[in-house]
């Protein structure tokens, strides 16, 4: 049989679950990479050598894979918020380890974390991929989510450096990541399934 044209789309950039979807996305990846770009360093202030800063590094970004490959596992409901909530907590919860007591259990903290951000990243494009169940409108609207959530997963390391720059400490960054989370997880909260075809075919909504 011949393959079904994909259904007529709203324009995404007028389309406020497409900006949604996309901030989610951003925000998620932003925190990885202000991780990345700032852990080691965070540790450096502290005393750590380079290469203990590595290696929490390491086993935050061990984590993060361990995350991206077991939770979409787990996500086999139509409705993949629990899992995203309870990657998001996660986050939460490393974050609020950095800041409140970083040198209690930082092995644990960055562990914690970095579970959550792996975990989060697939489940996000999953969820888009919900949203619109032909291929080819599926494809379009992870394109727009990935072209503007890059754009602003690459301006947070940026944010965040800067915020250590002006207070002189690194209990800035995990602050403003600790509050985007909290964030994410308000703005996750709003994706039930049964608002996926509505968020397309009224897009004034």
């Amino acid at each position: 049989t011949a393959a079904q044209p994909a259904p007529a789309l709203p324009p995404l950039w007028r389309t406020p679950r497409a900006w949604s979807l996309a901030l989610s996305f951003g925000l998620v990846n932003g925190g990885y990479a202000t991780c990345v770009a700032w852990l080691p360093d965070a540790y450096r202030q502290s005393g750590w050598s380079e290469q203990a800063g590595g290696s929490l590094l390491g086993v935050m970004i061990l984590c993060q894979v361990i995350g991206a490959l077991l939770m979409p596992l787990l996500a086999r409901r139509a409705d993949r918020r629990p899992q995203l909530i309870f990657s998001l907590l996660c986050q939460l919860a490393g974050m609020a380890g950095l800041l409140i007591a970083p040198l209690f259990a930082p092995w644990c903290w960055a562990a914690v974390a970095g579970f959550g951000l792996g975990a989060a990243f697939p489940l996000a494009m999953v969820l888009a991929l919900d949203h619109l169940p032909h291929p080819q409108a599926g494809a379009r609207l992870v394109a727009f989510m990935q072209g503007a959530g890059f754009i602003i997963a690459g301006c947070m390391p940026f944010i965040a450096g800067q915020l250590q720059a002006f207070s002189g400490s690194f209990s800035g960054i995990w602050l403003m990541q600790g509050a985007i989370t909290l964030g994410l997880i308000v703005l996750n909260l709003r994706f039930h399934p049964h608002s996926y075809a509505r968020a397309f075919t009224h897009p004034s909504r």
